[in-house]
Protein backbone atom coordinates (compact mmCIF):
# COMPACT_ATOMS: atom_id res chain seq x y z
CA UNK A 1 0.00 0.00 0.00
CA UNK A 2 1.40 3.40 -1.02
CA UNK A 3 2.15 5.86 1.77
CA UNK A 4 -0.09 8.93 1.47
CA UNK A 5 1.76 12.04 0.32
CA UNK A 6 0.72 14.01 3.39
CA UNK A 7 2.39 11.41 5.63
CA UNK A 8 5.61 11.51 3.59
CA UNK A 9 5.68 15.30 3.72
CA UNK A 10 5.01 15.32 7.46
CA UNK A 11 7.73 12.77 8.23
CA UNK A 12 10.22 14.59 5.99
CA UNK A 13 9.43 17.90 7.68
CA UNK A 14 9.78 16.36 11.14
CA UNK A 15 13.15 14.83 10.24
CA UNK A 16 14.37 18.18 8.87
CA UNK A 17 13.19 20.10 11.93
CA UNK A 18 14.74 17.50 14.23
CA UNK A 19 18.13 17.76 12.52
CA UNK A 20 18.06 21.56 12.72
CA UNK A 21 17.15 21.40 16.42
CA UNK A 22 19.87 18.81 17.15
CA UNK A 23 22.41 20.93 15.26
CA UNK A 24 21.39 23.99 17.26
CA UNK A 25 21.61 22.10 20.54
CA UNK A 26 25.05 20.77 19.61
CA UNK A 27 26.33 24.33 19.17
CA UNK A 28 25.81 24.90 22.87
CA UNK A 29 26.95 21.39 23.77
CA UNK A 30 30.15 21.62 21.74
CA UNK A 31 30.89 25.11 23.04
CA UNK A 32 30.54 23.69 26.53
CA UNK A 33 32.90 20.87 25.63
CA UNK A 34 35.46 23.34 24.27
CA UNK A 35 35.16 25.46 27.42
CA UNK A 36 35.64 22.37 29.58
CA UNK A 37 38.72 21.41 27.56
CA UNK A 38 40.16 24.91 27.97
CA UNK A 39 39.54 24.76 31.72
CA UNK A 40 41.49 21.53 31.76
CA UNK A 41 44.38 22.49 29.45
CA UNK A 42 45.02 26.21 30.05
CA UNK A 43 45.60 26.55 33.82
CA UNK A 44 49.24 26.84 34.83
CA UNK A 45 50.03 23.64 36.66
CA UNK A 46 52.61 20.89 36.44
CA UNK A 47 52.12 18.48 33.55
CA UNK A 48 50.26 20.72 31.11
CA UNK A 49 51.57 22.04 27.79
CA UNK A 50 50.49 25.55 28.74
CA UNK A 51 52.69 25.41 31.85
CA UNK A 52 55.68 24.12 29.84
CA UNK A 53 55.23 26.87 27.25
CA UNK A 54 54.88 29.47 29.99
CA UNK A 55 58.09 28.28 31.65
CA UNK A 56 60.09 28.34 28.44
CA UNK A 57 58.30 30.02 25.49
CA UNK A 58 58.79 27.93 22.33
CA UNK A 59 58.17 30.86 19.98
CA UNK A 60 61.42 32.69 19.10
CA UNK A 61 61.56 36.29 20.35
CA UNK A 62 63.82 38.90 18.79
CA UNK A 63 64.94 42.37 19.87
CA UNK A 64 65.82 44.57 16.91
CA UNK A 65 67.56 47.86 17.60
CA UNK A 66 67.56 50.74 15.13
CA UNK A 67 70.01 53.43 16.24
CA UNK A 68 69.87 57.07 15.18
CA UNK A 69 73.19 58.44 13.93
CA UNK A 70 73.60 62.20 14.40
CA UNK A 71 75.14 63.41 11.14
CA UNK A 72 75.82 67.01 12.19
CA UNK A 73 77.07 66.76 15.75
CA UNK A 74 79.14 69.98 15.67
CA UNK A 75 76.13 71.98 14.47
CA UNK A 76 73.87 70.49 17.17
CA UNK A 77 76.08 71.97 19.88
CA UNK A 78 75.66 75.35 18.18
CA UNK A 79 71.89 75.02 18.45
CA UNK A 80 70.95 73.69 15.02
CA UNK A 81 68.45 70.88 14.42
CA UNK A 82 69.97 67.40 14.55
CA UNK A 83 70.10 65.59 11.21
CA UNK A 84 69.53 61.89 11.79
CA UNK A 85 70.37 58.76 9.86
CA UNK A 86 69.03 55.36 10.90
CA UNK A 87 71.29 52.32 11.36
CA UNK A 88 69.82 48.89 11.88
CA UNK A 89 68.53 46.46 12.62
CA UNK A 90 71.01 45.05 15.11
CA UNK A 91 69.21 41.92 16.17
CA UNK A 92 69.39 39.89 19.36
CA UNK A 93 67.66 36.63 20.12
CA UNK A 94 65.78 37.01 23.41
CA UNK A 95 65.56 34.06 25.78
CA UNK A 96 63.14 34.13 28.70
CA UNK A 97 63.09 31.88 31.72
CA UNK A 98 60.79 31.82 34.75
CA UNK A 99 62.56 31.53 38.09
CA UNK A 100 61.78 31.41 41.83
CA UNK A 101 58.33 29.97 41.13
CA UNK A 102 55.92 29.73 44.07
CA UNK A 103 52.34 28.46 43.71
CA UNK A 104 49.51 29.49 46.05
CA UNK A 105 46.79 26.88 45.52
CA UNK A 106 44.37 28.59 47.88
CA UNK A 107 44.43 31.88 45.95
CA UNK A 108 44.94 30.27 42.55
CA UNK A 109 48.09 32.30 41.86
CA UNK A 110 51.75 31.81 41.05
CA UNK A 111 54.64 34.11 41.97
CA UNK A 112 57.78 34.24 39.85
CA UNK A 113 60.59 36.27 38.38
CA UNK A 114 61.57 36.19 34.72
CA UNK A 115 65.12 36.50 33.46
CA UNK A 116 65.88 37.79 29.97
CA UNK A 117 69.06 37.04 28.07
CA UNK A 118 69.99 38.69 24.76
CA UNK A 119 72.35 37.01 22.29
CA UNK A 120 73.54 38.91 19.22
CA UNK A 121 72.47 37.42 15.86
CA UNK A 122 74.87 38.61 13.18
CA UNK A 123 72.88 36.94 10.36
CA UNK A 124 69.80 39.03 11.15
CA UNK A 125 71.76 42.27 11.57
CA UNK A 126 73.09 44.87 9.13
CA UNK A 127 76.51 44.82 10.73
CA UNK A 128 78.49 43.86 13.79
CA UNK A 129 78.28 45.21 17.34
CA UNK A 130 81.50 47.07 16.56
CA UNK A 131 79.76 49.36 14.07
CA UNK A 132 79.93 52.96 15.27
CA UNK A 133 77.21 55.54 15.77
CA UNK A 134 77.25 59.19 16.80
CA UNK A 135 74.76 59.70 19.57
CA UNK A 136 74.13 61.54 22.80
CA UNK A 137 76.75 61.30 25.53
CA UNK A 138 74.71 59.64 28.29
CA UNK A 139 77.44 60.20 30.85
CA UNK A 140 77.42 63.96 30.28
CA UNK A 141 73.61 64.10 30.30
CA UNK A 142 73.52 62.06 33.50
CA UNK A 143 75.99 64.33 35.28
CA UNK A 144 74.10 67.45 34.25
CA UNK A 145 70.77 65.96 35.34
CA UNK A 146 72.27 64.94 38.67
CA UNK A 147 73.80 68.36 39.37
CA UNK A 148 70.93 70.49 38.07
CA UNK A 149 70.01 71.84 41.49
CA UNK A 150 73.53 71.88 42.91
CA UNK A 151 75.74 74.99 43.44
CA UNK A 152 76.90 76.85 40.32
CA UNK A 153 80.52 76.66 41.49
CA UNK A 154 80.33 72.87 41.39
CA UNK A 155 78.84 72.99 37.89
CA UNK A 156 81.66 75.26 36.74
CA UNK A 157 84.24 72.86 38.18
CA UNK A 158 82.64 69.92 36.37
CA UNK A 159 82.42 71.93 33.14
CA UNK A 160 86.16 72.55 33.47
CA UNK A 161 86.72 68.79 33.51
CA UNK A 162 84.58 68.37 30.39
CA UNK A 163 86.40 71.16 28.56
CA UNK A 164 89.77 69.62 29.37
CA UNK A 165 89.01 66.31 27.59
CA UNK A 166 87.46 65.42 24.23
CA UNK A 167 83.98 64.97 25.74
CA UNK A 168 81.14 66.39 23.68
CA UNK A 169 77.37 66.29 23.85
CA UNK A 170 77.35 64.04 20.77
CA UNK A 171 80.06 61.38 20.84
CA UNK A 172 81.05 58.28 18.88
CA UNK A 173 80.38 54.84 20.35
CA UNK A 174 80.09 51.30 19.09
CA UNK A 175 76.67 49.68 18.91
CA UNK A 176 77.59 47.47 21.85
CA UNK A 177 78.74 50.44 23.94
CA UNK A 178 75.59 52.41 23.15
CA UNK A 179 73.26 49.57 24.09
CA UNK A 180 75.02 47.64 26.85
CA UNK A 181 77.36 50.20 28.34
CA UNK A 182 80.90 51.54 28.50
CA UNK A 183 83.05 53.05 31.22
CA UNK A 184 83.71 56.75 30.98
CA UNK A 185 87.36 57.59 31.77
CA UNK A 186 86.68 60.95 33.42
CA UNK A 187 84.19 59.75 36.06
CA UNK A 188 86.96 59.83 38.68
CA UNK A 189 87.80 63.45 37.84
CA UNK A 190 84.12 64.43 38.07
CA UNK A 191 83.69 62.77 41.47
CA UNK A 192 86.93 64.38 42.65
CA UNK A 193 85.66 67.83 41.61
CA UNK A 194 82.44 67.21 43.55
CA UNK A 195 84.30 66.06 46.65
CA UNK A 196 86.02 69.46 46.88
CA UNK A 197 82.57 70.85 47.69
CA UNK A 198 81.84 68.04 50.14
CA UNK A 199 79.44 66.38 47.69
CA UNK A 200 79.44 62.69 46.86
CA UNK A 201 77.96 61.98 43.42
CA UNK A 202 76.01 58.74 43.45
CA UNK A 203 76.43 57.78 39.84
CA UNK A 204 77.51 54.66 37.96
CA UNK A 205 80.82 54.63 36.14
CA UNK A 206 79.30 52.64 33.25
CA UNK A 207 76.69 54.09 30.90
CA UNK A 208 74.47 52.47 28.28
CA UNK A 209 70.83 52.54 27.30
CA UNK A 210 70.32 48.97 28.52
CA UNK A 211 73.23 48.69 30.92
CA UNK A 212 72.58 45.93 33.45
CA UNK A 213 69.53 44.59 31.64
CA UNK A 214 71.10 41.61 29.89
CA UNK A 215 70.56 38.50 32.01
CA UNK A 216 68.43 40.50 34.41
CA UNK A 217 64.97 40.37 35.99
CA UNK A 218 62.39 43.13 36.06
CA UNK A 219 60.56 42.39 39.29
CA UNK A 220 58.41 39.84 41.11
CA UNK A 221 55.14 38.99 39.39
CA UNK A 222 52.12 37.36 40.97
CA UNK A 223 49.52 36.20 38.43
CA UNK A 224 46.35 34.09 38.39
CA UNK A 225 46.91 30.53 37.20
CA UNK A 226 43.36 29.94 35.95
CA UNK A 227 42.64 27.08 38.34
CA UNK A 228 40.01 29.19 40.11
CA UNK A 229 38.49 30.29 36.80
CA UNK A 230 39.74 31.48 33.43
CA UNK A 231 38.25 34.97 33.58
CA UNK A 232 41.46 36.26 35.23
CA UNK A 233 43.82 33.77 33.60
CA UNK A 234 47.46 35.06 33.62
CA UNK A 235 46.22 38.47 34.79
CA UNK A 236 48.71 40.22 37.07
CA UNK A 237 47.54 40.35 40.67
CA UNK A 238 50.60 42.18 41.99
CA UNK A 239 54.03 43.31 40.83
CA UNK A 240 56.73 43.66 43.48
CA UNK A 241 54.08 43.01 46.10
CA UNK A 242 51.66 45.76 45.08
CA UNK A 243 48.77 46.27 42.68
CA UNK A 244 49.73 49.93 42.23
CA UNK A 245 52.85 51.72 41.01
CA UNK A 246 54.25 54.73 42.81
CA UNK A 247 55.64 56.66 39.85
CA UNK A 248 52.67 58.68 38.69
CA UNK A 249 50.27 61.31 39.98
CA UNK A 250 47.07 59.37 40.71
CA UNK A 251 45.65 55.88 41.23
CA UNK A 252 44.41 55.59 37.64
CA UNK A 253 47.83 56.11 36.07
CA UNK A 254 49.47 53.95 38.75
CA UNK A 255 47.17 50.96 38.20
CA UNK A 256 48.70 47.62 37.20
CA UNK A 257 46.20 46.22 34.71
CA UNK A 258 45.92 43.07 32.63
CA UNK A 259 48.63 40.59 31.68
CA UNK A 260 52.24 40.87 30.54
CA UNK A 261 51.04 40.93 26.92
CA UNK A 262 52.06 37.40 25.91
CA UNK A 263 48.69 35.80 26.75
CA UNK A 264 45.18 36.92 27.63
CA UNK A 265 42.15 35.16 29.15
CA UNK A 266 40.41 32.97 26.54
CA UNK A 267 37.37 34.02 24.56
CA UNK A 268 38.74 37.23 23.03
CA UNK A 269 36.12 39.16 21.04
CA UNK A 270 36.43 42.26 18.82
CA UNK A 271 34.48 44.38 21.30
CA UNK A 272 36.94 43.65 24.08
CA UNK A 273 39.74 45.96 25.25
CA UNK A 274 42.96 44.13 26.09
CA UNK A 275 44.87 45.41 29.13
CA UNK A 276 48.59 44.86 29.65
CA UNK A 277 51.37 46.06 31.92
CA UNK A 278 54.93 46.71 30.76
CA UNK A 279 57.88 47.47 33.00
CA UNK A 280 59.72 48.81 29.94
CA UNK A 281 57.41 51.83 29.87
CA UNK A 282 56.62 51.88 33.60
CA UNK A 283 52.86 51.76 33.12
CA UNK A 284 49.80 49.84 31.95
CA UNK A 285 48.35 50.37 28.49
CA UNK A 286 45.41 49.00 26.52
CA UNK A 287 44.76 47.84 22.96
CA UNK A 288 41.62 47.78 20.80
CA UNK A 289 40.59 45.51 17.94
CA UNK A 290 41.80 46.65 14.52
CA UNK A 291 40.89 43.77 12.23
CA UNK A 292 41.34 40.08 11.36
CA UNK A 293 44.69 38.50 10.59
CA UNK A 294 45.81 35.07 9.41
CA UNK A 295 49.15 33.51 10.27
CA UNK A 296 50.28 30.03 9.23
CA UNK A 297 46.65 29.02 8.68
CA UNK A 298 45.46 30.32 12.07
CA UNK A 299 42.73 32.98 12.27
CA UNK A 300 43.75 35.83 14.57
CA UNK A 301 42.50 39.19 15.83
CA UNK A 302 44.84 42.17 15.63
CA UNK A 303 44.81 44.60 18.56
CA UNK A 304 46.67 47.94 18.61
CA UNK A 305 47.00 50.74 21.18
CA UNK A 306 44.67 53.63 20.25
CA UNK A 307 45.95 57.20 20.14
CA UNK A 308 44.23 57.89 23.47
CA UNK A 309 46.86 55.77 25.28
CA UNK A 310 49.57 58.39 24.81
CA UNK A 311 47.31 61.40 24.26
CA UNK A 312 47.99 64.65 26.07
CA UNK A 313 45.68 65.38 29.05
CA UNK A 314 43.97 68.06 26.96
CA UNK A 315 42.75 65.27 24.66
CA UNK A 316 42.46 62.51 27.27
CA UNK A 317 42.03 63.92 30.81
CA UNK A 318 42.63 60.45 32.29
CA UNK A 319 46.32 60.86 31.37
CA UNK A 320 46.87 63.88 33.62
CA UNK A 321 48.67 61.72 36.19
CA UNK A 322 51.42 60.95 33.66
CA UNK A 323 52.74 64.51 33.83
CA UNK A 324 56.16 64.47 35.48
CA UNK A 325 55.75 65.59 39.10
CA UNK A 326 59.16 67.21 39.33
CA UNK A 327 58.57 69.39 36.27
CA UNK A 328 54.80 69.99 36.59
CA UNK A 329 54.86 70.20 32.80
CA UNK A 330 52.72 68.00 30.59
CA UNK A 331 54.21 66.89 27.32
CA UNK A 332 52.16 66.74 24.14
CA UNK A 333 50.46 63.73 22.59
CA UNK A 334 52.45 60.67 21.62
CA UNK A 335 55.29 60.98 24.15
CA UNK A 336 55.77 59.86 27.74
CA UNK A 337 58.28 61.28 30.20
CA UNK A 338 59.55 58.27 32.19
CA UNK A 339 62.27 60.08 34.13
CA UNK A 340 60.30 59.41 37.33
CA UNK A 341 60.99 55.68 37.04
CA UNK A 342 64.60 55.81 35.83
CA UNK A 343 67.83 55.95 37.89
CA UNK A 344 68.92 59.51 38.72
CA UNK A 345 65.73 60.73 37.03
CA UNK A 346 67.40 60.30 33.65
CA UNK A 347 65.59 62.54 31.12
CA UNK A 348 64.21 59.68 29.03
CA UNK A 349 61.13 60.18 26.87
CA UNK A 350 59.35 57.24 25.28
CA UNK A 351 57.20 57.22 22.15
CA UNK A 352 56.41 55.08 19.17
CA UNK A 353 59.26 54.95 16.61
CA UNK A 354 59.91 58.12 14.61
CA UNK A 355 57.35 59.83 16.88
CA UNK A 356 54.55 57.96 15.09
CA UNK A 357 51.17 59.43 16.18
CA UNK A 358 52.98 62.12 18.22
CA UNK A 359 52.45 65.86 17.90
CA UNK A 360 54.11 67.42 14.89
CA UNK A 361 56.47 69.51 17.03
CA UNK A 362 58.42 66.40 18.04
CA UNK A 363 58.74 65.14 14.47
CA UNK A 364 59.79 68.57 13.21
CA UNK A 365 62.28 69.03 16.07
CA UNK A 366 64.81 66.92 14.16
CA UNK A 367 65.50 66.14 10.51
CA UNK A 368 65.33 62.63 9.07
CA UNK A 369 62.23 61.00 10.58
CA UNK A 370 59.56 59.24 8.54
CA UNK A 371 56.79 57.90 10.81
CA UNK A 372 54.48 55.32 9.25
CA UNK A 373 52.01 52.76 10.52
CA UNK A 374 53.45 49.65 8.85
CA UNK A 375 56.92 49.98 10.38
CA UNK A 376 56.23 51.83 13.63
CA UNK A 377 52.91 50.71 15.10
CA UNK A 378 52.73 48.28 18.00
CA UNK A 379 50.45 45.32 17.28
CA UNK A 380 49.32 42.09 18.95
CA UNK A 381 47.86 39.21 16.92
CA UNK A 382 45.72 37.15 19.30
CA UNK A 383 44.14 33.73 18.78
CA UNK A 384 40.61 34.41 20.08
CA UNK A 385 39.64 30.98 21.46
CA UNK A 386 42.65 30.55 23.75
CA UNK A 387 43.82 34.16 24.09
CA UNK A 388 47.35 33.18 23.05
CA UNK A 389 49.39 35.89 21.30
CA UNK A 390 50.63 34.25 18.10
CA UNK A 391 52.40 37.32 16.76
CA UNK A 392 53.58 40.54 18.34
CA UNK A 393 55.55 43.63 17.41
CA UNK A 394 56.17 45.85 20.43
CA UNK A 395 57.77 48.99 19.06
CA UNK A 396 59.08 51.80 21.21
CA UNK A 397 61.51 54.68 20.81
CA UNK A 398 63.88 56.09 23.40
CA UNK A 399 64.65 59.80 23.18
CA UNK A 400 66.70 62.01 25.48
CA UNK A 401 65.27 65.35 26.56
CA UNK A 402 67.89 68.07 26.28
CA UNK A 403 67.60 71.73 27.22
CA UNK A 404 69.74 74.78 27.76
CA UNK A 405 72.19 74.72 30.68
CA UNK A 406 74.18 77.96 30.73
CA UNK A 407 77.03 76.75 32.92
CA UNK A 408 77.88 73.81 30.62
CA UNK A 409 79.47 74.78 27.32
CA UNK A 410 77.91 72.06 25.18
CA UNK A 411 74.43 72.92 26.45
CA UNK A 412 74.42 76.73 26.41
CA UNK A 413 73.03 77.02 22.86
CA UNK A 414 70.41 74.28 23.09
CA UNK A 415 66.71 74.87 22.96
CA UNK A 416 64.08 72.36 24.02
CA UNK A 417 65.15 69.21 22.18
CA UNK A 418 63.81 65.64 22.18
CA UNK A 419 66.65 63.71 20.56
CA UNK A 420 65.83 60.16 19.35
CA UNK A 421 68.56 57.69 20.24
CA UNK A 422 67.15 54.27 19.34
CA UNK A 423 63.93 52.48 18.56
CA UNK A 424 63.25 48.85 19.32
CA UNK A 425 61.09 46.20 17.75
CA UNK A 426 60.55 43.33 20.19
CA UNK A 427 58.85 40.78 17.98
CA UNK A 428 57.66 37.20 18.02
CA UNK A 429 55.83 35.07 15.46
CA UNK A 430 54.60 31.54 15.93
CA UNK A 431 56.80 29.08 14.03
CA UNK A 432 55.65 26.16 11.86
CA UNK A 433 56.14 23.55 14.57
CA UNK A 434 54.14 25.45 17.19
CA UNK A 435 51.47 26.41 14.64
CA UNK A 436 50.97 22.80 13.51
CA UNK A 437 50.79 21.60 17.08
CA UNK A 438 48.18 24.25 17.88
CA UNK A 439 46.12 23.38 14.81
CA UNK A 440 46.15 19.68 15.65
CA UNK A 441 45.27 20.11 19.33
CA UNK A 442 42.88 23.07 19.17
CA UNK A 443 41.73 23.99 15.69
CA UNK A 444 41.05 20.53 14.24
CA UNK A 445 38.70 19.42 17.07
CA UNK A 446 36.86 22.74 16.77
CA UNK A 447 36.56 22.33 12.99
CA UNK A 448 35.21 18.78 13.39
CA UNK A 449 32.58 19.85 15.92
CA UNK A 450 31.60 22.82 13.78
CA UNK A 451 31.35 20.58 10.73
CA UNK A 452 29.02 18.22 12.63
CA UNK A 453 26.78 20.87 14.13
CA UNK A 454 26.51 23.10 11.08
CA UNK A 455 26.32 20.04 8.81
CA UNK A 456 23.27 18.81 10.72
CA UNK A 457 21.69 22.25 10.48
CA UNK A 458 22.42 22.44 6.75
CA UNK A 459 21.09 18.92 6.02
CA UNK A 460 18.06 19.46 8.22
CA UNK A 461 17.33 22.80 6.55
CA UNK A 462 17.64 21.19 3.11
CA UNK A 463 15.28 18.33 4.04
CA UNK A 464 12.80 20.77 5.54
CA UNK A 465 12.97 22.93 2.41
CA UNK A 466 12.33 19.86 0.24
CA UNK A 467 9.30 18.98 2.36
CA UNK A 468 7.93 22.51 2.04
CA UNK A 469 8.46 22.54 -1.73
CA UNK A 470 6.79 19.11 -2.08
CA UNK A 471 3.86 20.24 0.04
CA UNK A 472 3.44 23.43 -1.98
CA UNK A 473 3.46 21.44 -5.22
CA UNK A 474 0.73 19.14 -3.89
CA UNK A 475 -1.39 22.09 -2.78
CA UNK A 476 -0.92 23.82 -6.12
CA UNK A 477 -1.88 20.61 -8.01
CA UNK A 478 -5.08 20.23 -5.98
CA UNK A 479 -6.06 23.78 -6.75
CA UNK A 480 -5.57 23.13 -10.50
CA UNK A 481 -7.88 20.07 -10.38
CA UNK A 482 -10.67 22.16 -8.89
CA UNK A 483 -10.66 24.46 -11.93
CA UNK A 484 -10.45 22.04 -14.93
CA UNK A 485 -11.84 23.83 -18.13
CA UNK A 486 -15.02 22.38 -19.74
CA UNK A 487 -13.41 22.25 -23.20
CA UNK A 488 -10.70 19.89 -22.04
CA UNK A 489 -10.56 16.49 -23.82
CA UNK A 490 -11.86 14.67 -20.75
CA UNK A 491 -14.94 16.86 -20.59
CA UNK A 492 -15.71 16.36 -24.31
CA UNK A 493 -15.51 12.60 -23.87
CA UNK A 494 -17.83 12.80 -20.89
CA UNK A 495 -20.48 14.81 -22.85
CA UNK A 496 -20.41 12.38 -25.81
CA UNK A 497 -20.92 9.46 -23.44
CA UNK A 498 -23.87 11.15 -21.86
Amino acid sequence: MAIPAVVTITITAIVGIALVIVGGILIKVFHGMIDDQLKQDLPLKNGTDSYSNWLDPPVPIYMQFYLFDVLNRAEVILGEKPVLGQKGPYTYREYRKKEHIKFNQEQGTVEYEESKIYVFDRNMSVGSENDTVHTVNLFMVGIIQLTRYMPSLLKEAINGVFVGVPETLIAEYTVHETLWGHKDPIIKDIKKAASVFGITLDIEDTFGLFYGQNNSRDGVYNIYTGEKGLDKYVTIKTWNGSNLLNYWGDNYTNMINGTDGTQFPPGVTPDRTLQLFSTDICRSIYANYEGPQKMRGIDLYRFVPPTSVFAAPAKNPANLGFCADNETICLGSGVLNVSVCKPQNAPIVLSQPHFYQADKEYIDGVIGLNPNKEEHQTALDVEPVTGVVMGASKRIQISIFLQKEEVYSDFENLGRLFLPVVWINESAKVDDKSANLFKNKVMEPIKVTEAVQYGLIAVGSFILLCAIIFALKKIFAKKQNLFIPLDSPSDEARLVTN
